[in-house]
């Protein structure tokens, strides 16, 4: 009796261990078939650059379809502050601004809600003084509709040694997802279109 349930005991114990060198080695198999997996995932860029008619500017005094290139790599909702000031050769700005319509005419391509047929214009003016390209922009070089038309000093500043001055800032953001772009710009976005310019949150 005592024989058998040696024997018992023992062949158990031989199971067991036969189990144990199976599992052991079909485990071993699978971290030494598994390959390291490596993160791809490349973060998207977005830049911007102003690009105008520079020989219109340096020739005639005219600054003229002024539009903003989506240099990054994505789509991308584009924006622009337009800066004028009176500056010297070396940069200094003038304490007085310039008053549009008396010292410089300006056409833009913008809404202004004044007129019905603004809504066919690219560009919306929004609350905070930015200019916000209504439709996104696609990445790789591709460029916003004409934002300033034509901008002309009409030769009236305070001082000889200054001159007029009109910067335009440009800057973007990828246009997917949406809530993004109306949560950090302050914009309303409807079927893709930027519907309400920024700062009215």
């Amino acid at each position: 009796m005592k024989k058998t349930k040696i024997k018992a005991i023992s062949l158990m114990i031989c199971l067991l261990m036969v189990v144990g060198v199976v599992v052991g080695g079909t485990v071993a198999f699978l971290m030494d078939a598994s390959d390291e997996v490596e993160n791809t995932f490349t973060p998207s860029e977005v830049t911007t650059d102003v690009v105008e008619d520079t020989d219109s500017f340096e020739n005639e005094g005219i600054k003229k379809d002024v539009v903003i290139k989506n240099t990054g790599d994505t789509d991308a909702f584009i924006r622009a502050a337009i800066v004028v000031t009176w500056q010297d050769e070396q940069g200094n700005v003038y304490g007085q601004k310039p008053v549009p319509g008396t010292d410089y005419e300006i056409l833009l391509n913008v809404d202004t809600k004044d007129k019905e047929d603004d809504d066919n214009n690219s560009w919306i003016l929004g609350n905070d003084g930015f200019y916000y390209h209504k439709e996104a922009v696609a990445g790789n070089n591709d460029a916003t509709e004409v934002l300033i038309n034509s901008c002309t000093s009409k030769n009236t500043e305070p001082d000889s040694n200054y001159k007029l001055c009109v910067e335009i800032l440009g800057s973007g953001i990828q246009s997917v997802p949406e809530e993004v772009v109306e949560n950090v710009w302050g914009v309303t976005v409807e079927n893709g279109v930027i519907t309400v310019g920024g700062g009215n949150q």
